[in-house]
Protein backbone atom coordinates (compact mmCIF):
# COMPACT_ATOMS: atom_id res chain seq x y z
CA UNK A 1 0.00 0.00 0.00
CA UNK A 2 3.12 2.21 0.61
CA UNK A 3 3.83 2.32 -2.92
CA UNK A 4 0.47 2.77 -4.07
CA UNK A 5 0.42 5.93 -2.01
CA UNK A 6 3.80 7.16 -3.01
CA UNK A 7 2.65 6.61 -6.51
CA UNK A 8 -0.77 8.45 -5.98
CA UNK A 9 1.28 11.68 -4.46
CA UNK A 10 4.11 11.67 -7.32
CA UNK A 11 0.60 11.75 -9.58
CA UNK A 12 -1.11 14.70 -7.79
CA UNK A 13 2.53 16.60 -8.13
CA UNK A 14 2.70 16.06 -11.59
CA UNK A 15 -0.86 17.28 -11.77
CA UNK A 16 -0.12 20.50 -9.83
CA UNK A 17 2.79 21.14 -11.86
CA UNK A 18 0.84 20.91 -14.94
CA UNK A 19 -1.62 22.95 -14.20
CA UNK A 20 0.81 25.76 -12.63
CA UNK A 21 2.38 25.38 -16.47
CA UNK A 22 -1.06 25.97 -17.80
CA UNK A 23 -2.14 29.16 -15.80
CA UNK A 24 1.15 30.43 -16.47
CA UNK A 25 1.36 30.00 -19.89
CA UNK A 26 -2.59 31.39 -20.40
CA UNK A 27 -2.14 34.02 -18.08
CA UNK A 28 1.24 35.27 -21.14
CA UNK A 29 -0.74 34.63 -23.48
CA UNK A 30 -4.04 36.81 -23.25
CA UNK A 31 -1.77 39.74 -21.56
CA UNK A 32 0.07 39.52 -25.50
CA UNK A 33 -3.47 39.42 -26.88
CA UNK A 34 -4.88 42.01 -25.22
CA UNK A 35 -1.23 43.93 -25.21
CA UNK A 36 -1.48 44.05 -28.82
CA UNK A 37 -4.77 45.07 -29.06
CA UNK A 38 -4.49 48.33 -27.03
CA UNK A 39 -1.58 48.88 -29.15
CA UNK A 40 -3.57 48.58 -31.88
CA UNK A 41 -6.07 50.34 -30.71
CA UNK A 42 -4.21 53.32 -28.76
CA UNK A 43 -1.23 53.41 -30.92
CA UNK A 44 -1.28 52.41 -34.39
CA UNK A 45 1.44 54.48 -35.97
CA UNK A 46 3.60 52.55 -33.88
CA UNK A 47 3.34 49.63 -35.89
CA UNK A 48 3.49 51.54 -39.26
CA UNK A 49 6.97 52.47 -37.78
CA UNK A 50 10.23 51.77 -40.30
CA UNK A 51 12.60 48.95 -39.42
CA UNK A 52 14.52 49.09 -42.42
CA UNK A 53 13.16 49.95 -46.15
CA UNK A 54 10.15 48.18 -47.08
CA UNK A 55 10.33 46.20 -43.37
CA UNK A 56 7.73 47.97 -40.58
CA UNK A 57 6.68 46.32 -37.52
CA UNK A 58 3.42 45.10 -38.40
CA UNK A 59 5.35 42.65 -41.07
CA UNK A 60 7.37 41.47 -38.21
CA UNK A 61 3.94 40.68 -36.35
CA UNK A 62 2.88 39.36 -39.43
CA UNK A 63 5.74 36.72 -39.98
CA UNK A 64 5.60 35.56 -36.60
CA UNK A 65 2.38 34.19 -37.27
CA UNK A 66 3.44 32.15 -40.20
CA UNK A 67 2.47 28.86 -39.66
CA UNK A 68 5.05 26.69 -41.27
Amino acid sequence: MSSDASSLERLRAIARRRWQLAVALTTTMVATYFGFLALVAWAPSTLATRLAPGLAHLVVCALGQRRV
